[in-house]
Parts: structure tokens; C-alpha cells; sequence
């Protein structure tokens, strides 16, 4: 049985868009931190649920499971009001198959609200974290 020429078309089509939206299964993030400072040797000095506006700085730490070769990474931070408040986009080029990813924002106690804060981070433009954590007073 010969199947008609559209429906192979189609069927190539949707392959095709499939493969292109799929997240990379071999990419995946094994550890998340929140904190608000990395030490000399760029670890994460805490790991926490919240974290206070005093702290002047809240900070997501990612290490990585993710092939080698370059990747766009990017980060955004949403506020309690879900307003993007900062955006970290760049490429990471990992030698091995592991790499530590961070980005932070530096408080602004005029602007910067309490409430839940949400980091949202893509690699190569797939969805693969999203994070809350509690930004108290």
C-alpha cells in the first residue's frame, strides 16, 4: 500500500519540528542552589529556601549533566509581582560533561518587593529549571 505523497510530507514535517523543539535529554541539571554568595573557589556558601532583601544579593547555582560544545544559557529572574527583574544570557562551551552554571541579583531595597521569586533557565533556547524561593524582608 502506497501512502499518499502529503501525508509522508507531513508526516517528515512534523518530524522535522519535533526534533528541533525537543529539550536535549542528555542535558540535565543534578544539583540547584539558592544562596547568597559563592566563596573564593566560586561554591555556593549556603543553601537556602529563603533569603532575605539584607542579604543584598540572592544567587541560583546549577551544576550540570551536559555534553561538551557550546550552549546559549540564559537565566531570568522574576520578582513577587512576576516582573523580570534580570536577565543572564550567554554561552557556556563545557570541556567535559558537567559544568556550573550561576546567575544573582543584587537587591535594590527601594524597588525590590518580598514575596516568592521565580529563576527560569534555558539551554539552547529548552526550558530545563524553573525555581522558587521566598524573598523575605
Amino acid at each position: 500500500m502506497r501512502l499518499p505523497r502529503y501525508f509522508v510530507l507531513a508526516f517528515l514535517a512534523c518530524l522535522l519540528i519535533s526534533c528541533v523543539t525537543m529539550p536535549n535529554t542528555r542535558i540535565k541539571p543534578y544539583r540547584v542552589i539558592v544562596t547568597t554568595d559563592l566563596d573564593a573557589s566560586q561554591r555556593p556558601i549556603s543553601d537556602l529556601a529563603m533569603v532575605a532583601i539584607s542579604s543584598k544579593k540572592v544567587l541560583i547555582y546549577v551544576q550540570w549533566s551536559i555534553p561538551a560544545g557550546k550552549h546559549d544559557y540564559r537565566c531570568i529572574i522574576f520578582d513577587a509581582h512576576d516582573k523580570e527583574v534580570f536577565e543572564d544570557s550567554r554561552v557556556i562551551n563545557p570541556t567535559g560533561n558537567f559544568c556550573n552554571t550561576w546567575t544573582w541579583h543584587v537587591f535594590n531595597s527601594n524597588i525590590d518587593a518580598p514575596g516568592q521569586w521565580r529563576f527560569e533557565v534555558y539551554i539552547d533556547g529548552n526550558a530545563y529549571l524553573q525555581r522558587t524561593v521566598l524573598i523575605t524582608e
